[in-house]
């Protein structure tokens, strides 16, 4: 029934050739009468009166349908792109991303932050648990509660004064 090749699809010698029904055409390409019925709605068969299809134009057509779904999913270079080597590509450029804002500074390690964090509460622990060892003395002696909470508020605010020196210095040199 092929006679030559044009354009890479088959030649046909019997240009008015067979009509079939609908069950067959889907039945021989295992394909959905609503696959044929859109591939005849987009000119690939031909059909006549009777609702039977022309089988050289099914032939050729069902081919020209596969071409162009293969050439639907070809990239920029020609090649077919399976999923893997496109979840690839997203992946990369994820990571390409995420590593120039890092480099810009709007996006951080999250094991940097949480050590950091980690570390400056730790400092803050300690320096509140030593409150009583520095003040144990001097609130003993004293009996005015005016003075009391006085030495009080001077200790805590030189507890937090402190760290916030140790932040702004941290800042300064760029470290966590």
């Amino acid at each position: 029934m092929f006679t030559d090749q044009q354009d890479g699809l088959p030649g046909f010698d019997h240009k008015d050739g067979p009509w079939v029904p609908l069950a067959t055409v889907t039945e021989w390409y295992a394909i959905t009468e609503r696959a044929v019925q859109l591939w005849h709605g987009k000119g690939y068969f031909k059909k006549d009166h009777r609702g039977m299809y022309h089988l050289p134009t099914v032939v050729r057509g069902v081919y020209e349908a596969q071409l162009n779904l293969i050439n639907k999913k070809k990239g920029p270079e020609g090649l077919v792109i399976n999923e893997l080597e496109l979840r690839k590509k997203r992946a990369s450029t994820e990571k390409e991303e995420l590593e120039l804002e890092e480099m810009k500074g709007k996006l951080l390690n999250a094991e940097k932050v949480k050590s950091a964090a980690f570390e400056k509460a730790r400092r803050g622990r300690g320096a509140v648990e030593n409150l009583p060892n520095r003040l144990t003395a001097l609130l003993a002696a004293e009996q005015d509660e005016w003075k009391i909470r006085e030495m009080l508020n001077t200790e805590i605010k030189a507890v937090l004064g402190s760290l916030a020196q140790d932040e702004l210095r941290t800042k300064e040199t760029g470290g966590e």
